[in-house]
């Protein structure tokens, strides 16, 4: 069996994670590096973190809490998000015995409290955030509140009770369960030890390491980097990437210098296609790629970017068992698609075995079962351990076995090569989940009488795909409704990108549900029709789509594939509409485009726009004027627009291109007044109702004023989730840099291919304020050999980006708001937010009359809440109707 460090970081001085440390209780093997290690920074995140000693404190004074409000022999839910005060709460039960149940806070509240009955808890670590809020979770159970601990004065000076043992039910980690409820899986303290001592003994991780958490803390991958970096003495580095965004993940490695990042092969590939990516990861020097099957391409892509002195640790695993293979990278031949997931690890037996239960010879293939003493410990039922998915050998009792429901192959050199599933449970973005969970949550719903999913894969990404049988005739909108039932019990990766409306599931002759025959129409996908009832595009539109989809996207597109289904994100999808209309040379209606449209239905979309005449609105017709981000729509945004537009006239405001922006007179100004313009030009009479999303609000916020100053009547500002409060997003000084930094940077931006250190090089103070923008892009155009389509297309949207950030925070620093007496409805994003930041997210101090209404989701995926569309849509029509009413 190779050394755990194979290949690895072998000349790396570190403090060797000991074998007889496994045996001992973690609170105590903590306990000792706070004392050592006292004003080392333990944990932080985007505000800030805590030192070893206050830590240690914190959990003190909370496992005394727990100690005498919760009985011997009870659970404790945490239900925090990724923050830097998350391993308290997990230390705290552990100094208090009391089993830690993990659960996700992005979870939908159904579903978190679903967890909190099935646990049977009676208390909860929540932010404070979060209990004020009045975040509901089910009768009878009690907050705990983690800023309290860590803002105690008094301090008991000891854990109040005797550490639970090794083999304790320590930790439970809910995931998706078969029977269409979540199932609790039950670690000890030795399993998550154990794993710790491997990692720790493989990557050499020691006291001066920077650690990057990006797991979700309610799953075993949170929890494990917990003990693994902090038992070091290392400092773990906890961020929300729901909340932040990758631009921001590769901004704190940057700056924050991180040594070492776990993750998926997900994000992995959407981090090293960022622009500016090699020069932000420098500092690392081991990543780590774990929760699904990490493809020869990624590997290639990843070895490009990294240092190349930077180890990649591959590591497999699951729930019941936090590591089973693991091994560094080295390069995978050319002949397989998947690098191979890893070598056996010690302390476990390995056999792979056929459909019968026979072991296969070796390098056949078959399922990978193993056997351990550092495993699950079951299942918890009711506050006690069942048996779950193991075996258990009489002779040996400390030892379970487990199969693993993976098809492997095992290479003649000892390395696995995972090859997919035996059932039908799967792994989306590191989430595993069971899809008959999602097949009870269809059939849940009294409008269903049967259902079924299956997963088709695109690109080597599985794909959900849920057909619905009614009970009786049902709307043409049914399977919208169906997808938002979903998105009130379902975390997203769970809920299925279409819905089919059958009369009956196929079945075959043994009367089971026929897949085959369903995955045939998962690969048609006809949900969703064409927007325009013209037969086919014409050629010009089609070149058109061709091109911008290309630019966008990377490749052409395939004859019936969705701009989705070829690889087009949330952030192709609005640069696809940017080169749209630079090709158009008009405006778009983002109401009529979305992401599952192929290249042919975008292109009849297009051509049918280009056809019309204008419509005149009439004074008295519900009509809203929206204000997007500086970045335009992205596909959920324009999914909003496109479902609003069903119920009220929409106007997507269009702000200035970069050739405005850049020039020496242009302010935010610049931006409002175009905005007014555009307003009056459309409905020269009539009340106005205007509305807003990110910055968008802010925009939306002072064309209102400027409206109401020309004598227009504003009925209603609508915003969505505009943080004015300036904690969250302060507004920040434009920085100075030396024209010779600039000079550096532009010659690096352009011999290494990085169009964002270009954009960021030509807006310079010197260059913006001599028209040097222009000069730079005419250079740039006019290249021999001239530049890749995509920078040419690109590269303006990048620059304009900035400009308006630039404007946009100049205008916030000179800003004296105005109070005006306009209805503001602000929908706000549920996601948690620090304690000083106010519930209207400071609207007050721009408006007398605020209305907040809470919406499920952060701020990216807020217009995946159900009806938020429909909520809005009744905001402006009670606005139109009380004006009428006066």
């Amino acid at each position: 069996m190779p050394d755990l460090d194979l290949n690895g970081p072998r000349d790396v001085a570190f403090c060797r994670f000991e074998e007889s440390w496994v045996e001992r209780p973690a609170i105590e093997l903590f306990a000792e590096i706070a004392e050592r290690r006292p004003d080392a920074v333990a944990c932080e995140d985007g505000d800030g973190g805590f030192t070893f000693a206050e830590m240690w404190k914190a959990a003190c004074w909370l496992a005394g809490l727990i100690d005498t409000a919760i009985p011997s022999g009870g659970a404790v839910g945490v239900l925090l998000p990724n923050q830097a005060s998350y391993p308290a709460a997990v230390l705290a039960c552990l100094g208090a015995s009391r089993s830690c149940i993990l659960i996700d806070r992005n979870y939908p509240q159904e579903r978190v409290a679903a967890v909190v009955r099935d646990a049977g808890l009676s208390a909860v670590i929540m932010s404070r955030a979060d209990i004020a809020s009045g975040y509901l979770l089910p009768a009878g159970v009690r907050p705990f509140a983690i800023e309290d601990a860590f803002a105690a004065a008094e301090v008991p000076p000891a854990m109040p009770a005797v550490p639970a043992s090794a083999d304790s039910a320590s930790f439970v980690v809910y995931t998706s369960g078969s029977t269409g409820q979540p199932k609790g899986i039950i670690l000890s303290q030795r399993a998550v030890l154990h794993r710790a001592a491997e990692l720790v003994n493989a990557v050499h991780l020691h006291a001066a390491d920077k650690v990057l958490s990006l797991a979700s803390p309610g799953t075993i991958g949170g929890l494990q980097q917990i003990f693994e970096v902090m038992l070091c003495g290392a400092a773990l580095v906890k961020l929300d990437l729901q909340r932040i965004g990758l631009g921001q993940v590769l901004r704190a490695v940057a700056e924050r210098r991180i040594t070492m990042m776990f993750s998926t092969p997900a994000v992995w590939r959407s981090v090293m296609q960022l622009e500016g990516a090699r020069e932000a990861l420098t500092s690392l020097r081991c990543i780590q790629t774990s929760g699904d099957v990490l493809l020869r391409v990624d590997h290639e892509l990843v070895r490009k970017v990294l240092p190349s002195n930077c180890a990649i640790l591959s590591v497999y695993g699951a729930t019941e068992a936090p590591a089973l293979l693991q091994w560094f990278v080295t390069e995978p031949p050319h002949d397989e698609a998947r690098v191979p997931v890893g070598y056996p690890l010690p302390d476990i037996d390995f056999g792979v075995i056929d459909e019968h239960g026979q072991p296969v010879a070796d390098g056949g293939e078959g399922e990978l079962v193993v056997r351990s003493a550092f495993m699950s410990l079951g299942l918890w039922c009711d506050g006690d351990v069942a048996p779950g998915p193991f075996e258990f050998d009489s002779s040996r009792p400390h030892l379970k076995t487990y199969r693993t429901g993976d098809l492997v192959r095992r290479r003649s050199d000892g390395l696995f090569v995972m090859l997919g599933r035996r059932d039908r449970q799967i792994k989306i973005r590191g989430n595993r989940v069971e899809l008959a969970e999602i097949e009870a949550a269809l059939r849940r719903d009294p409008s269903v009488a049967d259902a079924a999913v299956v997963a088709r894969m695109v690109d080597d990404e599985p794909h959900l795909f849920a057909f619905v049988v009614p009970r009786g005739s049902v709307a043409a909108g049914f399977p919208a409704e169906i997808r938002n039932s979903l998105a009130r019990t379902l975390p997203p990766y769970m809920r299925p990108r279409a819905v089919h409306v059958l009369d009956g599931l196929p079945l075959l002759p043994g009367r089971k549900v026929d897949e085959a025959a369903l995955l045939a129409c998962a690969a048609v996908d006809v949900e969703v029709p064409a927007p325009t009832p013209s037969p086919t595009a014409g050629p010009r539109a089609r070149a058109m789509v061709n091109r911008a989809w290309r630019a966008a996207v990377g490749r052409a597109p395939r004859s019936g594939q969705s701009f989705e289904d070829s690889g087009g994100d949330s952030l192709a999808f609005p640069q696809m509409i940017f080169h749209l209309e630079r090709l158009a040379g008009r405006a778009l209606p983002l109401e009529r485009f979305h992401a599952r449209l192929d290249e042919e239905g975008i292109a009849r979309a297009v051509e049918s726009f280009l056809e019309e005449k204008p419509r005149e609105l009439a004074a008295d017709e519900p009509v809203i004027f929206f204000f997007p981000p500086a970045g335009g729509a992205d596909g959920l945004l324009a999914g909003f627009c496109r479902s609003l537009a069903e119920r009220l006239t929409l106007r997507m405001l269009r702000y200035p291109g970069a050739g405005v922006l850049a020039r020496a007179d242009t302010g935010f100004e610049t931006i409002v007044r175009l905005a007014v313009e555009q307003i009056i030009r459309e409905k020269p009479h009539g009340p106005l109702a205007l509305a807003g999303y990110s910055a968008g609000g802010d925009v939306a916020y002072a064309t209102m004023t400027q409206l109401i100053a020309e004598g227009r009547e504003v009925v209603l500002l609508g915003v969505f989730d505009t943080d004015v409060s300036g904690v969250i997003y302060p507004a920040e000084p434009v920085p100075r840099r030396r024209p010779r930094d600039q000079v550096a940077r532009l010659r690096r931006g352009f011999r290494r291919g990085y169009w964002v250190t270009l954009a960021a090089a030509i807006l310079s103070d010197d260059l913006f304020t001599r028209r040097g923008i222009r000069a730079a892009l005419r250079a740039l155009m006019a290249l021999d050999p001239p530049l890749p389509e995509s920078w040419r297309m690109t590269l303006p949207t990048v620059i304009l980006l900035r400009l308006f950030h630039r404007l946009h925070t100049e205008w916030l620093n000179r800003l004296r708001p105005v109070r005006c007496d306009v209805p503001v409805v602000l929908f706000r994003s549920d996601e948690p937010r620090p304690p000083e930041v106010p519930q209207d997210l400071g609207w007050s101090n721009r408006t007398s009359r605020v209305d907040v209404v809470p919406v499920a989701g952060d701020h990216w995926r807020m217009f995946e809440a159900p009806d938020v569309d429909r909520m809005f849509a009744e905001c402006v029509f009670a606005a139109l109707q009380a004006r009428r009413s006066t």
